[in-house]
């Protein structure tokens, strides 16, 4: 028999023993006969043990349960069963179903990974009758499961596809080979959408088909941009001129105003005043201008790239390499204009936090490796224990003046030469701040010490006229404004065919979760093992801030779950998917700004009932009452006080759910 068996008294002690395998397994035989479940088990284990057998005395009818086990720090898990023997006696039959507990783990892990997958999972039978749909399978066509269980997989068909496309499908998964395409299907309300489909066969041991695995996605938008990249292509050229014109017949009545007022000093102070309102106005033109090209050209710059991925002859390659470059080149001078002109109007918006140096510098580091390659040029960042630390900044801007500097010691290097990132602290100064600096030193050509005050000039060159490395003349000015605009330091040395260092000075700080841990609060408070269960989702791409509030959960409100993402696009997609109780949300997000993602979540019925809790850096009043009056039902500050965000937490968690 597989199973153990032993006789066990109403104490729980062990009589005699009919199996030498169970003392293999768990416990030596010559210690067990005479011993006492105490001995044997934990409080826990020892205690249900004599629970089960005190029910089999009462009732002489077999028990049956399961149980775990440790021996030598490996786990055992076990099938019970319990028989009345006599008074105060019984017979206990054991089965080790360890194997089977390690089975079902995985199942779940796999079932978990598809129910969780953001596309769809189609499983059909040999005539495509559904047998299985993934979640996301809802969220695409607008049919639940129980809707489409057992019917055809063709009442998705929008009768827009060729019958040669089935017919090629067909004929290829029959074979037991998987088929790829792309085709247009229609959703439950009638709406036609564009669908990427792989089709997969599942054969059994004998390698006969027993079912089809289609796997699904929605690429509706991609191709809807693609026509757009066709449609853009024929107006670009136009819209540029016709914006440049305007901006010359501007610039023509602003010289005629100003002429004619010269003639006497009230006409000049008036002209002065007409001036400064024309360069404004000429700031926002070029703010307009910018918005509006710069989605395009995105777009154009985007699938151009994809284009180039695909097949195509040496001439048309070619040609799309030029539509890349020359889009990246006025993608770069459309991107830095807004900038100039954003910085100038007053309109820069500042999010002031501790910021990890290692994980955003190798950020930049990585983005701009292809590029470096190309040229064939290595970079490296010096190993250093200052490369840990955390520095004030606000964490997109400082990406945006490291990724530039980056891009210059690139670009200006020579063939084979090498960029060096060194960090070091300095001195404290007379105000009480150590500054750390970041240095990005290259071995190109140098520049002239007469040039170096120019550096940071829109528009300003240097050396242009004796290279062909094409150039906007306005990443460093866009440094210099950043810099200037959080009050920190800049500077640059450079020595003629030895190469150039740019460096950048930031204040030092300490990690919010460092300072914390220092102040005692994580371990001096309540543990929140008594709490209510909960699910919070967290869009936020800062990482220290992501694992400072993952350790406060742990450690204080270990009962939550926590989910993060740092797309405020996909915010919509994973409240639906996990039903959060509370969404925190910052608000300098890489791809929308915090407030948008509000308004997304607000617009669907299934989250707009969900909490938002607003946690930024930016402190200013105005921000707080506009993210109140959007939506938002708390507004949190950086850096965090523990107890206050504890206790906002407790609020929604709580509140969630007692509905």
């Amino acid at each position: 028999m597989p199973d153990l068996i032993f006789i066990s008294d109403k104490e729980g002690n062990y009589l005699e023993n009919f199996s030498a395998k169970f003392a293999v397994l768990l416990y030596p035989i010559d210690k067990l006969i005479g011993a006492n479940v105490r001995d044997v088990f934990d409080a826990n284990t020892a205690e249900l043990h004599l629970k089960k057998i005190n029910e089999c005395l009462e009732s002489h009818e077999i028990i049956s349960y399961e149980y775990s086990a440790v021996r030598e720090g490996r786990a055992f898990y076990f099938d019970a069963r319990i028989a009345y023997l006599e008074k105060d006696r019984v017979l206990r039959f054991i089965r080790d179903i360890t194997s089977r507990k390690q089975s079902e783990n995985e199942i779940r892990k796999l079932y978990q990974a598809i129910e969780q997958s953001p596309v769809s999972i189609v499983i059909t039978d040999l005539e495509a009758h559904i047998e299985y749909v993934s979640p996301a399978f809802y969220l695409t066509t607008g049919y639940s499961f129980e809707e489409v269980q057992g019917k055809n997989a063709s009442l998705l068909r929008s009768g827009q596809t060729s019958d040669e496309v089935y017919r090629d499908l067909w004929k290829t998964i029959k074979s037991g080979k998987p088929w790829q395409g792309e085709w247009i299907n229609k959703k439950k309300n009638g709406e036609l959408y564009w669908e990427s489909i792989s089709i997969t066969p599942i054969l059994d041991t004998s390698g006969a088909i027993t079912n089809y695995l289609a796997v699904k996605q929605d690429i509706t938008l991609r191709k809807k941009a693609e026509q757009e990249i066709l449609d853009l292509n024929a107006t670009l050229e136009e819209k540029i001129e016709q914006r440049t014109s305007q901006l010359e017949e501007t610039n023509e009545n602003l010289l005629k105003e100003i002429e004619e007022r010269k003639k006497t000093e009230d006409e000049i102070l008036k002209a002065r005043i007409e001036a400064e309102k024309a360069n404004l106005a000429k700031s926002e033109f070029l703010s307009r201008m910018s918005h509006e090209l710069r989605t395009p050209m995105n777009s154009i710059l985007g699938f151009a790239q994809l284009i180039l991925m695909g097949e195509l002859n040496s001439g048309q390659k070619k040609g799309m390499q030029h539509i890349i470059r020359s889009g990246k080149h006025l993608l770069d001078l459309i991107n830095e204009v807004l900038d100039i002109s954003r910085i100038e109007a007053g309109r820069l918006s500042l999010s002031i936090e501790p910021v990890k140096l290692d994980n955003i510098i190798f950020e930049m580091m990585d983005a701009l490796r292809p590029y470096a390659n190309e040229r064939q040029i290595s970079i490296e960042m010096v190993n250093s224990p200052y490369n840990q630390l955390f520095v004030k900044s606000d964490r997109q801007r400082l990406k945006q003046i490291l990724l530039n500097l980056l891009n210059n010691a690139i670009k200006y290097n020579i063939k084979g030469g090498s960029v060096i990132i060194k960090t070091e602290m300095m001195d404290q100064n007379p105000d009480g701040i150590v500054p750390v600096r970041i240095s990005i030193s290259d071995n190109g050509l140098g520049i002239p010490a007469e040039d170096l005050p120019k550096l940071f000039n829109p528009f300003e060159r240097i050396g242009a006229e004796k290279s062909a490395t094409e150039g906007t003349g306005l990443g460093l000015a866009v440094v210099k404004k950043l810099m200037d605009a959080m009050g920190l330091n800049l500077g640059v040395e450079s020595t003629m065919g030895e190469g150039s260092t740019f460096w950048i000075e930031l204040p030092k700080c300490e990690g919010q979760i460092e300072s914390i841990g220092k102040s005692g609060k994580l371990t001096a408070m309540e543990s929140g093992s008594a709490y209510e269960k909960g699910k919070i989702l967290y869009i936020e791409d800062n990482i220290s801030n992501v694992e400072l509030i993952d350790q406060i959960l742990s450690t204080q409100r270990s009962n939550i779950q926590l989910i993060t993402t740092s797309q405020g696009k996909q915010a919509v997609n994973l409240a639906i998917m996990h039903k959060p109780d509370l969404i925190l949300l910052d608000l300098d997000l890489p791809d929308i700004h915090g407030s948008e993602v509000i308004k997304l979540l607000q617009t669907e019925e299934s989250t707009c009932t969900i909490p938002v809790v607003v946690i930024s850096a930016d402190a200013m009043p105005q921000q707080r009452l506009k993210l109140l009056k959007a939506g938002a039902k708390n507004y949190l500050t950086k850096p965090l006080d523990l107890e206050e965000l504890l206790k906002v937490i407790d609020e929604f968690i709580n509140n969630s759910s007692t509905l």
